[in-house]
């Protein structure tokens, strides 16, 4: 019993070592790659590609001091295509008011997301963060934000209005 346990072993092992890719060292690795049908040598490409980060401070009459920081997140992205990705965007809205601070958030999509529209959520990355001056006074600021589709240049844009209290409201404005 103890001879036929041996043989196995020693065929088994004749087996594992006899696979060893010896047969693929003279074949080219374009020729390799499509025998087994593999995918690997294709490059993954991210937009963008390395981490990006803005930053805009604003005082708004004596009353209102912004600090607007938006930024990639390297670990979040959105499939453009088989090989390339976008990458999703945070910002972080920071508000004072007569230098008392009154708002501090991290604002992402899931904070403008409507249950009606997951399919638009899903797919899309926020494209722009901006101060509206213009609609800011001394009693509101008014933040834009705009998300868009990549694959269908979609977009859908917000406004993020905080109060001098630090409430914040978000309305839509547009949507193509």
């Amino acid at each position: 019993m103890n001879k036929y346990i041996s043989i196995l072993v020693l065929i088994f092992a004749i087996t594992i070592v006899s696979c060893d890719g010896r047969d693929r060292v003279y074949k080219k690795s374009q020729d390799v790659f499509k025998l087994e049908d593999k995918t690997n040598s294709e490059k993954i490409t991210y937009i963008p590609e390395a981490y990006t980060e803005t930053k805009t401070d604003t005082i708004i009459s004596t009353d209102f001091n912004i600090h607007i920081k938006y930024f990639s997140l390297m670990n979040s992205s959105v499939e453009l295509s088989e090989n390339e990705l976008h990458r999703n965007f945070e910002s972080q809205i920071i508000v004072y008011k007569k230098e008392k601070l009154i708002f501090n958030e991290m604002i992402t999509k899931s904070d403008f997301i409507n249950s009606n529209e997951l399919q638009f959520w899903d797919n899309a990355i926020m494209q722009y963060v901006w101060l509206d001056e213009e609609q800011s006074n001394h009693s509101q600021v008014v933040i834009n934000y705009s998300f868009l589709l990549p694959k269908t240049n979609t977009f859908q844009s917000f406004t993020l209005l905080i109060d001098q209290k630090g409430n914040r409201e978000i309305r839509r404005i547009e949507t193509s």
